[in-house]
């Protein structure tokens, strides 16, 4: 293994902290049974090892990347609104002075 390889049970772990899940968490965002990914996180020189699912390893990253900016958004979203909210609870608009805000 090179230096800039790391470990299937690393990039697992890596990918777990990195969207706060659980292994139960990550399990069922996968779509597999907690006991694969039991098996996938083991050290490789245990009897319980297995290989991580070709497909899993070439999307996880993209996955998680996805799930990231999806976060991100809905997180922006909730921002947003809160920001619009409190300005019009602290402010009114008067109609007489054509839009301008006033403090209540």
């Amino acid at each position: 293994m090179s230096d800039k390889e790391i470990t299937q049970q690393q990039f697992l772990n890596d990918a777990m902290k990195e969207m706060n899940f659980t292994r139960e968490q990550f399990a069922d965002w996968l779509g597999v049974p907690k006991r694969r990914l039991l098996n996938w996180l083991h050290d490789k020189n245990s009897d319980e090892h297995r290989a991580i699912d070709p497909i899993v390893k070439k999307w996880l990253p993209v996955l998680v990347g996805f799930e990231m900016l999806h976060r991100m958004s809905i997180k922006n979203t909730q921002l947003e609104n809160v920001s619009l909210k409190s300005l019009n609870e602290c402010a009114i608009v008067d109609s007489k002075d054509k839009g301008n805000l006033k403090v209540k």
